[in-house]
This record gives C-alpha cells, structure tokens and sequence, in this order.
C-alpha cells in the first residue's frame, strides 16, 4: 500500500445491520442453552441407567433404544432437543 489510504469502515457492524447483529447474538445464546439442556438430559438418562453411553454388557438386560426428537418452549423461544428412545 504504497502511498494509499485505507479506507475507513464508517458503519460500526461491518455490512452487518444492529439488529442483524442482535438476531446473531439471539441464535448464539438459544444454541448453547439448547446445548446445554441436551447435555444435562443425557447426563441424567446416563445417572439413571447406571452405565456409560455405547455401553455393552452381558450382564445388562436394558439399553437405550435411540432417541425421539422433542421440542420444547422456552423463554427463548423454540427449541429442539433429543430425547432418550426407551429402554427394552
């Protein structure tokens, strides 16, 4: 860049409008409650079946038979999650 100037960003968000960047910062925040609550679901169906995910025992006569996609209201709005299928 011999002897040019730079031009200046006179926009503070780049091309990205302030509610544009809000709605981006919504998504990001239902993302990680929704990832959370899935993470502590299945940390929970794990506590109640006793035995690591992907576990596989002769001596066990109930397993996890998938899962059961749900979705659930929050404050946040809609959310997906996966729910534990049943246990045979």
């Amino acid at each position: 860049m011999s002897g040019q100037k730079r031009k200046h960003n006179s926009k503070p968000y780049g091309d990205t409008s302030p509610q544009e960047k809000y709605m981006q910062i919504i998504n990001q925040a239902k993302q990680l409650v929704r990832d959370l609550l899935q993470e502590a679901l299945d940390e929970k169906f794990e506590y109640f079946m006793d035995y690591p995910k992907y576990s596989r025992d002769d001596q066990k006569d109930n397993y996890k038979n998938g899962s059961i996609p749900k979705t659930i209201k929050t404050s946040m709005g809609k959310m997906q999650i996966s729910t534990p299928g049943g246990c045979f």
